[in-house]
């Protein structure tokens, strides 16, 4: 099918060894929404490099060419513009995994509508949650008066909008005491029963919608190059007194932008690329997400190269954990 100066098309069931032909014949850019069986399918282009071919996001995450299952994919002249743009069939196919793979309505993050329905996700999702499901950016979303839930802080544009009744009793009742945005550190969450039906404040998967294929559960990733690259972090003088404090180590954070993740009570480091390809980086560049996560890349010069306002977040947070 033809949009404009965008050619998209369902690609379901065709054979990977097509798209490597279909790159030679494109007269545009050409992304292809890929499913890896585990993620949120993300619309990715297909590059290749030493190692052979491989896809490739706007994050610069790669999927291993014979891991990804593109499901769609669409001509144009830059990514944003042309996603955005998908024909229905598309976009119905992406909020069907959204809804199965990113919607967790027992979560305690996520987003609530003006009218009080809770759009729950995993830690990190917000963005994919929004672009999927949603349909729309997320400062559009804050514009129009949603209110993003973080683990202890929530946030919103009231130079537009201000918080409704509905979205007042939502925050209540996901534990905070009051509808005021940045009164964070005294949430009061129970982990609920998921055996139990979500909340009714929660919105769920609608009924009668097909179901895809359950995703395979992730394989455990040996977290021995995790554990090296805490070390490596550890030698950073500006995490030393946080490293001083008992953390967890996941490898494997699920759904969503980070790939693993370093856990305090008080601070969060994860990165996206995988650990590994962490520890080969001749340096790594440390910078703040909010105020309580970190987020750690491949950096082209040696060294940990901590942002400013990092270094001064960090010995902070630490101090008030150990005090």
């Amino acid at each position: 099918m033809t949009l404009g100066r965008r050619t998209c098309a369902l690609a379901t069931g065709v054979a990977s060894g097509y798209y490597r032909r279909l790159e030679a014949e494109a007269d545009m850019p050409r992304y292809y929404l890929v499913d890896d069986g585990i993620h949120m399918p993300r619309w990715c282009q297909l590059a290749a490099g030493p190692d052979g071919s491989f896809w490739i996001d706007f994050k610069a995450r790669r999927i291993p060419y014979d891991d990804g299952q593109p499901l769609a994919h669409v001509e144009g002249e830059d990514m944003m513009t042309t996603v955005d743009g998908v024909p229905d069939e598309i976009a119905e196919l992406e909020r069907s995994y959204a809804f199965e793979r990113l919607l967790d309505p027992w979560s305690d993050q996520g987003w609530i509508a003006p009218d009080g329905k809770f759009w729950g996700c995993s830690f990190y999702v917000h963005d994919d949650i929004a672009y999927a499901l949603l349909r729309k950016h997320p400062a559009a979303l804050e514009h129009q008066g949603w209110v993003r839930v973080h683990a202890d802080s929530f946030r919103t544009d009231e130079t537009f909008r201000r918080i409704t009744k509905r979205q007042e009793a939502t925050l209540l009742a996901l534990g905070f005491p009051d509808a005021v945005p940045g009164s964070g550190g005294v949430r009061r969450f129970a982990e609920p029963d998921r055996n139990a039906p979500p909340p009714r404040y929660a919105v769920r998967r609608p009924a009668g919608m097909n179901r895809i294929q359950a995703a395979p559960p992730a394989v455990a990733r040996p977290n021995d190059a995790l554990t090296r690259l805490a070390e490596r972090l550890c030698e950073c003088p500006e995490l030393a007194t946080l490293f001083g404090l008992p953390f967890e180590a996941i490898p494997e954070v699920g759904p969503g932008t980070w790939d693993w993740m370093l856990r305090w009570d008080e601070v969060d480091l994860g990165g996206e690329e995988p650990a590994a390809w962490l520890l080969e980086a001749e340096g790594l560049h440390l910078r703040a997400t909010s105020f309580n996560t970190v987020e750690v890349a491949p950096w082209p010069e040696p060294g940990i190269h901590v942002e400013a306002s990092t270094a001064a977040l960090l010995p902070a947070r630490a101090a008030r954990r150990s005090a």
